[in-house]
Formats: C-alpha cells, structure tokens, sequence
C-alpha cells in the first residue's frame, strides 16, 4: 500500500484502515468515477445493451464468461458505469438462452410434418433400426452389417430431407455445442424438452451426423478394400507356391531315382552272364 499512500499523499496506515466495502468507499467510487465523465446505466442504454447483445454477442456462441467480458467493455467504451456484475450475468444468460430457444424454435419450424413425426418416433424408439440410440451408435470395425448398418441411418437421414442450411442459421460455436449436447444426452432426457425445442435440437444434430456417418462409411468401404487386396494377395503367392512345388515334384518323377541307378548297376553283371 506504499504507492497509493504516497500517490495520496497520507499516511500508510491510514490507507490500510480505509475500508474499501464500506458506506464511505462507494461514495468516494462514484464521485472518482463521476470525475472521470462515467454515468449510471440509463433505461434507453440497458435498451441498447440488451440489443446489442442479442445481435452481436449470443450469434457467436461465446461463453458467458466471454460475453461479460464484451459486455463490460462495451459499457467502459460508453463511460458507463453498470449494474453490478451479477446482474449483468442474469442479462447475458436471460439473453443467451432467448437466443437458443429462437433458433431452435425457428429450425423445427422449417420442417415439414411428416419429417417431425418421424424425428418423434426415432426419439419414442430409441433402441429401433433408427432410433435415437442407434442413430448416435459408432460405425465399428469393417463389416458387411456395419456398413449396411450405416447405409440405414444415411438412408433415414436423406428421407427427413432436412433444409441443406440448417447449419449454417446460426454460428460453428453453437453447432458444436448443441452436437455435443445431444450426444451426451439419454434418450429420456430429450423426451423431457418441450416438442419444439426437441425437434430443433435433433434436427440440427442429424444435418451434422450425416456428414460424420458419410466419413464412416468412406473409411469403412476403404478398410473392406484393403481387407480384400490383401486376402487376395495372400491367395495369389499361395497358389504360385502350389504350382512350384507341382512342377518340382514333376522334375523328380521324370528323374531316376539314386536307389534305383544303383540297383540297376548290382544286377548288370548277372544279366551279361545270361546272356
């Protein structure tokens, strides 16, 4: 506390005594603040806080963290002096969760009502043939029932004939966060969201899913290939070894036998006497 004593010219225990929480320091905050041309937050500027917030700040899909950081520079850049920082946390958030439930709202109503009843029945029967577990399953090692397993979700997924920009109304941040929400959740859990937001949530999920499955079955296809080239591979020196050793044991055949030479050699005197 030495350079603020000396900055205010007194004593250094009198700074350290000074109680900053108290009656007295808030008084002495808001005339230092009112000296530096800072005001309070009027009602017309909450106002354009709360746009700006809404517009500028919940599309990018920032933390809320991040967003009181924006929030307070925004004010400073004003020379407004806030609410408190809980408040404004309560803003960001009330703002923030404004945001999802519009874009969620907003992407199940762009589908058709044969699509959302099918999307209702994959949540209803999650463990079915495309159910929202199985949806959500991995692809596995290299097989035909895995890939047929796969061509039924991409088959599913392309008869919800879903809008080709659902991903793109609204920032990467959020696609991310919303993908990774509805991976983690239980099947009842997405039963529990009002329909609508139930609907959007899945929905963006599945228009992410396909491109994830798409990759799947590219490295599945590309690993069954290998797979086949290298059984082929293994049949082909496999026959060459057989036809090698065919044709060696020919030569053998067509060759006399070390035994049989000898034998043929013992009986020659006796045959010359024969005769």
């Amino acid at each position: 506390m030495t350079t603020p004593s000396e900055q205010l010219g007194v004593e250094c225990d009198a700074v350290n005594q000074y109680d900053f929480f108290g009656r007295t320091a808030r008084r002495h905050c808001a005339e230092i603040l009112q000296h530096l041309g800072f005001r309070r937050l009027k009602r017309t500027d909450r106002e354009e806080l709360t746009s700006w917030i809404a517009g500028e700040l919940c599309p990018t899909g920032q933390s809320v963290g991040a967003m009181l950081e924006q929030v307070f520079l925004w004010c400073r850049d004003r020379c407004i002096y806030g609410p408190s920082p809980k408040e404004l946390e309560r803003l960001v958030l009330s703002r923030r969760q404004h945001y999802l439930d519009s874009c969620l709202t907003g992407t199940g109503d762009r589908l058709s009502g044969s699509t959302v009843a099918l999307m209702e029945a994959s949540i209803a029967d999650a463990d079915g043939m495309t159910g929202f577990n199985t949806m959500r399953g991995d692809a596995g090692q290299a097989s035909l029932d895995n890939i047929l397993g796969i061509t039924e979700k991409l088959a599913f997924i392309q008869t919800l004939a879903l809008p080709g920009d659902i991903l793109t109304t609204t920032g990467k941040a959020w696609v991310e966060q919303i993908v990774r929400r509805v991976a983690g959740e239980k099947a009842w859990e997405m039963r529990r969201h009002p329909s609508a937001k139930q609907i959007g949530l899945y929905a963006i999920y599945l228009s992410s899913r396909q491109a994830q499955l798409t990759d799947a079955m590219v490295d599945l296809l590309i690993e069954t290939v290998h797979k086949i080239g290298t059984r082929s591979k293994r049949k082909v020196v496999g026959d060459i070894a057989k036809d090698i050793e065919r044709v060696n044991g020919a030569g053998r055949l067509s060759r006399p036998h070390a035994s049989d030479l000898q034998s043929r050699q013992s009986l020659w005197p006796f045959r010359s006497r024969l005769e």
